[in-house]
């Protein structure tokens, strides 16, 4: 009586999983800090307080209860709450390719920053204000855009 060893059958789905890149974890961690600080900006938004360091008054304030501070009826916070998502779901979704992963966090975090700069830009000829708060989320968007160029 002799014994056949049987050799596993290789799948495909085994040698896919090993061909996928890890989650790009500087993106992530700036993505987190800005899901962070955008849904701490967006519970403000909700309940009508004013944000740390933010006294009444201020530009931060003056900006924060302005028109500007929201779109179609929903504070920029939590679009950019939604933003932050995209990109992290992007920076950890596990892909073949990594230019495909650059690809789609260049785009968004490049979104990010247009519409960042453009609302600091507005604030500061419409209102002549700044809100340390926005640039603070348009420093993580510029930062996670520089992330993405040395590092995608």
């Amino acid at each position: 009586m002799s014994r056949k060893a049987v050799k596993p059958a290789k799948t495909k789905a085994h040698g896919a999983a090993t061909d996928r890149q890890a989650p790009d974890w500087p993106v992530v961690i700036l993505a987190g800090l800005g899901l962070i600080l955008t849904a701490y900006l967006g519970l403000v938004a909700v309940f009508g307080s004013t944000p740390a360091f933010c006294t009444a008054g201020s530009s931060c304030d003056l900006i924060q209860s302005s028109a500007w501070s929201t779109l179609l009826g929903i504070p920029l916070a939590w679009w950019g709450f939604g933003l932050y998502l995209l990109l992290l779901i992007v920076s950890v979704q596990p892909v073949r390719r990594t230019l495909v992963r650059w690809r789609r966090q260049w785009r968004l975090a490049l979104l990010g920053v247009a519409i960042s700069v453009y609302l600091t830009a507005a604030g500061w000829l419409a209102l002549g204000a700044f809100c340390a708060w926005c640039l603070l989320s348009l420093a993580l968007l510029g930062g996670k855009t520089g992330v993405v160029l040395l590092f995608g």
